[in-house]
């Protein structure tokens, strides 16, 4: 039988939900939401790693859960983010771990009334919903191999991997136009 444990608010987790939540959800941290971090290691019965999370059955590296009302009241939390400890822990890259926090808080959406106002539960905490993932890629190899193009998985990994790289291309001439902004040197200064 399989041993499965979790760590409540591990310190490297929180301080990156804390930073993406800064950096990236202003929103967020303006409606101060709680975010419970959870860390999962789940060992097989000869104490070797196993994946502990998964979505929809399948390995995942994180979940993002939004908590009801009842579970808001016992736990003083309003959603959770768990990672697969083993994942995490081979990842040892703040920038990967950064990148996989953020979209996780990418799925809390604050729910807003008619006039954009932010909507509070019976216990006065921003009311959330959950944003799907904006692409998902499922699919077969073997119908690709006896589609080929035609196959809706390959349309679909062609469709995702053009829209990838117009987002890197913009996200690499921001970063380059914030460098040579940061670089040049007022003329002030000079004199």
């Amino acid at each position: 039988m399989s041993k499965l444990s979790y760590t409540k608010d591990p310190k490297d987790v929180v301080q990156l939900v804390d930073t993406a939540v800064t950096l990236y959800h202003p929103d967020l941290e303006e409606a101060g939401l709680k975010v419970c971090a959870l860390k999962a290691y789940k060992f097989d019965p000869d104490d070797q790693p196993e994946q502990a999370v998964k979505l929809h059955g399948h390995p995942a590296n994180a979940v993002a859960k939004n908590y009801d009302l009842k579970r808001r009241l016992q736990t003083g939390y309003d959603c959770e983010i768990l990672v697969d400890g083993h994942t995490w822990d081979r990842n040892a890259s703040d920038a990967w771990r950064l990148a996989l926090i953020d979209h996780e808080l990418t799925h809390f959406q604050l729910s807003l009334n008619k006039e954009g106002e932010q909507k509070i539960d019976d216990i006065g905490r921003p009311k959330l919903h959950m944003r799907p993932d904006d692409f998902m890629l499922t699919g077969f190899f073997e119908v690709v191999r006896r589609h080929g193009e035609f196959a809706g998985e390959a349309k679909a990994v062609r469709e995702v991997h053009t829209l990838i790289a117009e987002c890197l291309k913009t996200a690499l001439e921001q970063k380059v136009k914030a460098s040579q902004k940061h670089s040049q040197v007022p003329e002030e200064a000079v004199a």
